[in-house]
């Protein structure tokens, strides 16, 4: 009975048991698409959470899928929440924290809002030149219909242009020109 139970384990072993075992099928891999994060970005657009979309934006930049259109849309929307939160910052004298909010991680467009920012951070520690350039750039970003499809008030326009000059005259020099002869800055007249 010995041998019998030995032949029977060995045979076992040897041969199996016949029973095929199931065959592991390779799982398809899960393809992502840029539209997959729009509730990602939704949400931390709602709860204005620059470091969510900076980090969205980042993954999205790798996304094949996502245009150009797509990733200039979100940056045009955390520029502009930068500047907003930006210029709150600057009303509470957190001057520091505000420029933090303008680094290009968390604003990664140039818009007139995030200069106008700048312009009033440069203001407020008496950087005239530096503020004088930030403003006239402002103005010259305003004027420019690529970059700023949505112009602001023109009380908001002139107040610029007050400050541009202002600044101007602190920081003792003049404007000047692009290199094509065109006005740029406190010399524009079309900007109303």
């Amino acid at each position: 009975m010995k041998s019998i139970v030995t032949c029977f384990i060995a045979a076992l072993l040897l041969g199996g048991c016949h029973s095929t075992p199931p065959i592991k099928q390779p799982s398809e891999p899960v393809i992502v698409t840029c539209d997959d994060y729009n509730p990602q970005i939704v949400q931390a657009m709602q709860t204005k959470d620059l470091v969510k979309l900076s980090e969205l934006l980042a993954t999205l930049k790798r996304q094949e899928d996502c245009t150009i259109e797509d990733l200039d849309n979100l940056k045009r929307e955390m520029s502009e929440m930068a500047a907003d939160k930006a210029s709150e910052l600057v009303q509470r004298g957190k001057l520091d924290e505000a420029e933090k909010w303008l680094q290009y991680k968390y604003a990664p467009l140039t818009l007139w809002k995030t200069q106008a920012v700048r312009g009033e951070i440069a203001s407020k520690r008496k950087k005239w030149g530096d503020a004088a350039l930030f403003y006239n750039k402002t103005l010259d970003l305003i004027a420019d219909p690529n970059i700023t499809q949505v112009k602001p008030s023109l009380s908001e326009i002139e107040k610029l242009y007050k400050l541009a000059a202002e600044t101007q005259l602190l920081a003792g020099t003049l404007p000047t020109l692009k290199d094509n002869g065109k006005p740029r800055g406190i010399m524009r007249d079309d900007l109303g």
